[in-house]
């Protein structure tokens, strides 16, 4: 038998559920082990719901679920296992009722300050998905700041985009790709492409001509 060392991700899944190797699961889990805990504290540190600890277990479990349903003639074993996990994430997130009315803190702000990335694939547009805060980079301080701008920005939103800009932009901002999101909101990928694009643009030029926006209102004024 080879070294499970040198078995393929799809290898060592077809290892597992053809022979029940338990070693061949653990080599796999070893490799996946730090993105699970990765996927998992980014959606702690954006929403600090529950425990993080609790999160990573639902994560983990979501990854033995790739793994027990995963087809190989589908598609690869990481993006797979990726979508897995996170779609578990958001439904655990979406269960505590907050998925959909706050956004994650930092993917409003980081979104409205670069470029539109459009002409990236979706396996490679990191600009939002990226954006939830780094778990090193948690402090409680910084948290509450991009929670308060965020919410400022996207209660600006709501009257300054149309419904397709907004309801795009939150899902562009949860991670869903340009084909999921199309799917979810039955337009084509590339009416969600011009969607983005446009309320990038508008929220981005609301931004620049008042730069208070997403400052706290002077109490004493």
């Amino acid at each position: 038998m080879p070294d499970l060392a040198d078995l393929t991700d799809a290898e060592l899944v077809r290892a597992f559920r053809e022979g029940r190797s338990d070693r061949a699961f653990e080599q796999l889990l070893g490799r996946y082990v730090r993105l699970i805990r990765s996927w998992a504290r980014k959606y702690w540190c954006a929403y600090r719901i529950a425990d993080c600890d609790d999160l990573e277990q639902e994560a983990r479990i979501a990854f033995l679920g790739a793994v027990n349903s995963y087809d190989q003639a589908q598609s690869g074993f990481f993006g797979f296992a990726q979508l897995c996990v996170t779609r578990r994430l958001k439904s655990v997130v979406k269960s505590a009722g907050r998925l959909r009315n706050c956004p994650p803190p930092g993917a409003v702000i980081l979104s409205t300050g670069m470029g539109s990335g459009m002409g990236a694939s979706d396996g490679d547009d990191r600009d939002m998905i990226e954006a939830v805060p780094n778990p090193a980079a948690c402090d409680p301080l910084d948290l509450a700041v991009a929670n308060d701008a965020a919410r400022r920005l996207w209660s600006v939103a709501g009257s300054a985009l149309s419904g397709l800009e907004l309801e795009a932009l939150k899902r562009r901002a949860w991670g869903e790709s340009y084909q999921e999101v199309a799917a979810e909101l039955g337009v084509s990928q590339k009416s969600i492409d011009n969607a983005v694009t446009r309320a990038r643009r508008k929220l981005r030029g609301l931004i620049e001509s008042d730069g208070g926006l997403l400052r706290e209102e002077d109490e004493s004024a």
